[in-house]
């Protein structure tokens, strides 16, 4: 949506870009871990990786996580350069603390290895309740 957004007219994007900022769920950063973690560029998933294990070193610092989007970059080319990562604090996804840190290390280096993720009902009446 961003990269299509750039093909609009400056007065449109400025009305455009505080939509795409404020609804922007799908860039918050623990969206984009699983994201890289899942990408099929070994470096990408392995720059991931090497964030989720720095992100388990520092957990602990902040007992409660806020879901903050952080401010996104409109221009940037990919989309694990959307957000600046070294001002923003890193929290692990839920998804993957249940997964050790060799596991990780395995799904990461090979691709094949299949890692058991618990699965969570979405969009649902369950949801709901």
């Amino acid at each position: 949506m961003i990269e299509k957004s750039r093909f609009l007219p400056e007065h449109l994007r400025k009305i455009k870009d505080p939509v795409i900022q404020r609804n922007g769920y799908f860039g918050h950063l623990e969206n984009l871990l699983l994201a890289m973690l899942a990408d099929s560029r070994k470096s990408v998933r392995e720059l991931g990786l090497r964030r989720l294990l720095k992100c388990r070193t520092t957990a602990g610092q902040q007992e409660i996580r806020e879901f903050k989007l952080p401010a996104f970059k409109f221009d940037a080319e990919n989309y694990i350069d959307m957000i600046d990562w070294h001002s923003t604090t890193i929290t692990e996804p839920p998804l993957t603390k249940c997964i050790s840190n060799k596991e990780l290390k395995e799904m990461i280096l090979d691709v094949s290895t299949e890692i058991q993720i618990l699965k969570y009902p979405c969009h649902t009446q369950a949801v709901e309740r």
